[in-house]
């Protein structure tokens, strides 16, 4: 008997795999196609690129045609060679320094001078306004003459009902590490963020509006002192007194800030203190020259007496005598004035720095890390750093805690130690000073 069944056939669990199968295959493709990272979301980030690079090739093309003679780029010139790439200046938001132009729906900043392309952004869009507020950290505003460890900055954005969407808010430090932001906002604005640290800080805030994205940053200066010491200037007559004598002036570098101290009064002499950027506290050690008058090279206590100077070693205070440099002169030292060799060019006496004002020293034993030292009060010292004494000179010598510029910062020499200790045992120290 012949078998008629028909073999051909598509079963129905064929067809639902099939189904199921070709959905998924759909799926993929339409997510390769239209994800986050997809094809089509690439290839319009490719092809505004490409537009971006287009409009700036254009400013740069105007700028190359409009410069003179003299080699200066012709303001004049520059006007119609942008025109000729189709852009325009936007006169009311131009400045003296730079050039605001439009072009291929984009809006770019061009240094007058240099022909720099100072800022490029979309032209469409709400640029957005900020501002930064600062506030204790309860909220309450800051007090005038108050110190502080920490304080918050709070970011406002006053046009924020005419953005579209705000996309980011950052604030930095001045070595670009980003703060994090607080879960709750400090105050009024938008945002907070903590900050424990003296310097300049930069707010960035980012907005979309209209498929247009602005970003503004700005920049906020913040100033904090340890506790029981508060911030002062160079002008305030109580931020030092050496014994009513005149000294050179302490030289703050970079953003050091003088602070002063405010906790329970003390009498005697007051030395200058300061800060750097990452808390560090610093004292001032004026130059000067030194007389031992009485127990020289004995086993008794002596007297030191101090002569301040300036650095062509004039006598600052009415003093008289004779002066010397030279450790091995006859009466150096006793009765003759020896300039400290810590303070001068002379390497092989203990100095070797230049002839210097003063020094700064750190007020407390040297704490934090090998990449990050820190001179602050309440923190345990690197005593348990085994590394040798030359590896410890190069990271000290590395360090700019926190500052910007070139502090010529270093292990303490013995000359320099003993600078500081002849100052304190002198007419200028011991139990007579506050430092």
């Amino acid at each position: 008997m012949r078998n008629t069944k028909n073999n051909k056939g598509i079963t129905l669990i064929a067809l639902v795999i099939t189904i199921i199968v070709l959905l998924i295959l759909a799926g993929v493709a339409i997510a390769t196609l239209t994800g986050e990272n997809g094809i089509l979301k690439k290839a319009a980030t490719a092809n505004e690129k490409t537009k971006e690079e287009t409009a700036k090739e254009k400013i740069k093309i105007a700028v190359m045609g409009s410069y003179g003679e003299d080699g200066k780029l012709q303001e004049e010139q520059f006007r119609e060679e942008i025109k000729k790439q189709g852009g325009e200046i936007i006169e009311d938001e131009s400045t003296d320094e730079y050039f605001v132009v439009e072009i291929d729906g984009y809006k770019a900043k061009v240094d007058k001078q240099t022909g720099e392309i100072l800022e490029f952004e979309s032209a469409k869009g709400v640029k957005p306004e900020v501002k930064a507020n600062l506030y204790q950290t309860d909220g309450s505003g800051l007090v005038s003459g108050t110190s502080y460890e920490k304080v918050v900055i709070t970011v406002k954005i006053p046009n924020k009902d005419s953005l579209g969407n705000i996309d980011e808010i950052i604030v930095k430090d001045k070595n670009g590490t980003v703060i994090n932001k607080e879960t709750s906002v400090i105050g009024e604005g938008e945002a907070s963020f903590i900050v424990a640290g003296t310097g300049t800080y930069t707010i960035t805030v980012k907005a979309t509006t209209d498929g247009g994205t602005k970003t503004t940053t700005i920049t906020q200066s913040v100033k904090v002192a340890p506790e029981y010491w508060e911030i002062t200037t160079k002008e305030d007559a109580q931020w030092y007194n050496y014994g009513n004598a005149r000294i050179n002036e302490p030289k703050l570098a970079g953003e050091m800030t003088p602070i002063k101290y405010i906790g329970e009064e003390q009498e005697g002499n007051k030395w200058a203190n300061s800060t750097t950027q990452d808390g560090s506290m610093w004292v001032w050690i004026p130059r000067y020259a030194y007389k031992i008058t009485s127990g020289y090279h004995s086993s008794t206590a002596g007297t030191i007496e101090i002569a301040f100077l300036d650095t062509k070693d004039n006598f600052l205070n009415g003093e008289t005598g004779e002066i010397t440099r030279n450790l091995n002169d006859s009466g150096a030292a006793t009765t003759k004035w020896l300039v400290h060799p810590a303070f001068t060019s002379d390497a092989a006496a203990g100095g070797g720095f230049g002839e210097l004002e003063g020094l700064w020293v750190g007020k407390f034993e040297t704490a934090g890390s090998t990449s990050a030292l820190k001179v602050v009060p309440g923190v345990p010292s690197m005593t348990s750093y085994n590394k040798r004494i030359n590896d410890f000179y190069l990271v000290a010598k590395k360090s700019k805690f926190g500052e910007n510029v070139e502090l010529m910062s270093h292990m303490a020499k013995n000359s320099e130690w003993g600078a500081i200790a002849y100052l304190a045992h002198s007419q200028f120290g011991t139990r007579r000073t506050r430092s």
